[in-house]
């Protein structure tokens, strides 16, 4: 697995270490739970997935221009690690209602099939191809691909301790007054 892939999967595995089902399924009114911004993360990675397998089977990408707007998203968010709050993700990885275990299970599932796929297409075109469109960054070459989908996934990490915290402090009584 290369490296970028293997941080995403350890970071993973460390926020969701010793979660049962039903904190994997707890959530603040309007949030995500858990579970749901796993599945979102899942459906991110078997979309690249799908994407770049359309790629090699196609034998050559077939790429449009980057706009001035998406040059300067990708420059932020690839190129300097910022990941802004509050945007809605796209319609195509919108969590569900997750079922919790199927959440854990398919998360690891997907990001190896994207591992593969995406060293398969670099030992083809090579890490600088840029081979795929995001739906809102735009064309990004291969390693741009890896380092997006770590800090969307460190990103989404942040949101599981503060949800595991919330979990907590809710759990934890107060001193009576």
């Amino acid at each position: 697995m290369h490296s970028e892939s293997e941080t995403v999967r350890v970071a993973i595995e460390r926020a969701i270490a010793g979660m049962n089902a039903e904190e994997l399924a707890w959530r603040q009114e309007g949030k995500w739970c858990v579970a749901q911004i796993l599945e979102h993360l899942s459906l991110t990675y078997s979309g690249t997935a799908k994407g770049i397998r359309g790629v090699l089977q196609n034998e050559a990408p077939k790429i449009r221009p980057s706009t001035w707007k998406e040059r300067l998203s990708v420059q932020v968010l690839v190129g300097m690690g910022y990941f802004p709050r509050g945007r809605k993700a796209p319609k195509q990885v919108m969590p569900r209602e997750a079922n919790p275990q199927s959440a854990v299970n398919e998360i690891q599932v997907h990001l190896s099939e994207m591992d593969r796929a995406i060293s398969e297409c670099e030992q083809r075109f090579g890490a600088k191809a840029t081979v795929l469109v995001h739906p809102v960054l735009g064309p990004l070459n291969l390693k741009q691909w890896r380092k997006f989908h770590r800090i969307h996934c460190l990103h989404h990490m942040k949101q599981i301790r503060a949800l595991r915290a919330r979990m907590q402090e809710e759990k934890t009584p107060r001193a009576a007054l």
